[in-house]
This record gives C-alpha cells, sequence and structure tokens, in this order.
C-alpha cells in the first residue's frame, strides 16, 4: 500500500521541480525583447523627423498617420491573432470535452445507438420474424403513419 503512495508522491515532486525549472527559462527571454524593443523604436523615431523635409507638407500628415499605425498595426494584429488563435484552440476542447463527456455517458458510438435503440423498442424489421418481436407474440400492435395495425 505504501509503495503506490511513494511512487505517486515522487511523481508530483519531478512534475514540480520540472514545472519550477521551467518558468524562469522562460521568462528571460520574454524580458528580453521588451529591451531590445526600445533601442529599435529610437532609430524609426528618428527617421520620421528626416522624412518629412524630403516630402511637401501636405504629404507629411500622411505619412506621419501611417507610421504610428503601421507600428500600431503589428501589435494589434498580433493579438488578435493570439486571441483568435487561443478562442479556436478553447472551443475545440469544449467541443472534445462534449464529445468525450457523451461517450462516458453513452459507452461510445455503438453505446449510443444502443442507447437509441433501446429508447426506439429494438431493431425493426431485422431478423425479427412473426412472433419473435422484442415483446413477444403474434399479432402485436404497432403504429404506422400514426394508426395502430395488427402485426401477424
Amino acid at each position: 500500500m505504501r509503495s503506490p503512495f511513494v511512487f505517486v508522491f515522487g511523481l508530483s515532486t519531478l512534475v514540480a521541480a520540472a514545472y519550477a525549472v521551467t518558468p524562469p527559462a522562460a521568462t528571460p527571454p520574454a524580458a528580453t525583447p521588451p529591451a531590445a524593443t526600445p533601442p529599435a523604436a529610437t532609430p524609426p523615431a528618428a527617421t520620421p523627423p528626416a522624412t518629412p523635409p524630403a516630402t511637401p507638407p501636405s504629404s507629411s500628415p500622411p505619412s506621419a498617420s501611417p507610421t504610428p499605425a503601421a507600428a500600431a498595426s503589428p501589435t494589434a494584429s498580433a493579438s488578435p491573432t493570439t486571441s483568435d488563435t487561443l478562442s479556436q484552440e478553447l472551443a475545440r476542447l469544449e467541443r472534445d470535452i462534449g464529445v468525450l463527456e457523451a461517450e462516458e455517458r453513452f459507452g461510445g458510438r455503438r453505446g449510443r445507438r444502443r442507447q437509441w435503440l433501446r429508447r426506439r423498442g429494438g431493431r425493426q424489421g431485422r431478423g425479427q420474424g412473426r412472433g419473435q418481436g422484442r415483446r413477444g407474440g403474434g399479432f402485436v400492435a404497432r403504429r404506422r403513419r400514426g394508426r395502430r395495425q395488427l402485426r401477424g
């Protein structure tokens, strides 16, 4: 009885140790890009002042607008892409969970069909000769197009 407990405890300890080691490795690269981004942001800031003298004053406002829009666009597109991907992943996982729960309830596709057949009253027209229906008996009243008809 003690060995399964030791096994589970050891396994959970290993998982916890692996989890503790992994996030610090993921954190420094996440911290590094923001540090690299400001130097990259500084040269583009220097570039727009050089651009307006080369172009007419009427073109300056449009060129100034696209630059911030272009700068905001990658950030904005990155977030929706990520959120879209996450929402798609979430929808897929929810669908999978629903399918798994249904399989668990009915025991897979075959089980679901069995459940449906049981509710419906068994297979009809297949291997049921005279007097060998689910309820037994040669003359069994059954519904056909809303009317009761005698079978036999």
